[in-house]
């Protein structure tokens, strides 16, 4: 198996060069369902949006589109998209309101079965990470979803497993939630969804941070069919919208677990536990930080 260096310029061409000799990652010109279309959402960010492209036209085996979709960055991302020219089947420029207007956005426009968004900075985990992912599912399925790696900003890489997703919602419904529950929890980076699903019920973009889990949610309520491929997919790193927002991202999870339990209480006590314990943390990690360093008094006493 063919895996091209991305650490350099040779090595992109050599990527763009596969792409156009093979055509086995692209769409047909014809407009033809292909398996899926994977979807960069960016602004403002050509470093992070290099490297998922890479990431993306590096895969093989699989026939899928590519859209990037920017929200009319004032920087040089539109450029770094361009640079890869015909391996981005798709590239739009246009202000949007929010990350999930832009996703459904791309919905729209998508031709795969199944569509994932992989946004800028995040990345496969392999180059066959993709195929492995979308192989050999039912017909019937309307969700996959797949484990991930999380980075922190120290670099320290965290693998997260998802849980059987019936499993997860069931636990939701009856109020039986945990830190293990959030953590069983697919990212949007390990998830693809039916695009069809996706085009008849699009993100509910009044949450700004927690559409995503809301989507699974529902579909999950529906009764949709969703399958757990116990592989890991993709790498993205912490501190995203949810992480610079932290306030926003923890009630909008609230408000979301409240629209499909059966036992609010139980919801609201967990939350209110998981509060607490930040709380505690933080101002325990503040007075370690600003508290004066402890006098060694013994070792005063023997030098007297």
């Amino acid at each position: 198996m063919f895996t091209p260096n991305m650490s350099d310029a040779a090595g992109l061409e050599s990527v763009l060069e596969m792409r156009d000799e093979t055509d086995s990652s692209g769409t047909e010109e014809t407009g033809d369902e292909c398996v899926v279309t994977v979807v960069t959402v960016v602004r403002n960010d050509p470093a992070g949006l290099e490297k998922t492209a890479r990431s993306v036209i590096a895969q093989e085996g699989i026939s899928f589109e590519y859209i990037v979709r920017d929200g009319a960055s004032t920087d040089d991302t539109l450029e770094v998209a361009r640079r890869f020219g015909s391996s981005i089947d798709r590239i739009i420029s246009e202000p949007d309101n929010g990350v999930y207007d832009a996703m459904n956005r791309c919905v729209a426009l998508a031709r795969g079965r199944f569509i994932l968004f992989l946004n800028a900075g995040d990345r496969f985990v392999e180059p066959g990470s993709l195929k492995g992912f979308l192989e050999s599912v039912p017909e019937n399925t309307d969700f996959i979803i797949g484990h991930h790696i999380g980075i922190d900003d120290n670099g320290h890489r965290q693998e997260r497993k998802a849980a059987p997703f019936s499993r997860t919602f069931s636990r939701l419904v009856a109020g039986d939630l945990d830190r293990q529950w959030l953590l069983d929890i697919p990212c949007h980076q390990a998830t693809a969804t039916r695009t069809k699903l996706l085009k008849q019920c699009p993100y509910d973009t009044r949450l700004t941070i927690a559409a995503d889990h809301d989507r699974l949610f529902r579909g999950a309520a529906d009764g949709a069919n969703i399958v757990l491929k116990d592989m890991f997919v993709a790498e993205y790193r912490y501190g995203g919208l949810s992480g610079r927002r932290k306030w926003s991202a923890v009630c909008q999870r609230i408000e979301t677990e409240l629209r499909y339990t059966k036992a609010p209480v139980a919801v609201l006590r967990f939350n209110a536990r998981l509060l607490a314990a930040s709380v505690f943390r933080a101002v325990f990690r503040r007075r370690r930080r600003f508290s004066p360093p402890v006098k060694n008094t013994r070792r005063d006493e023997n030098r007297d």
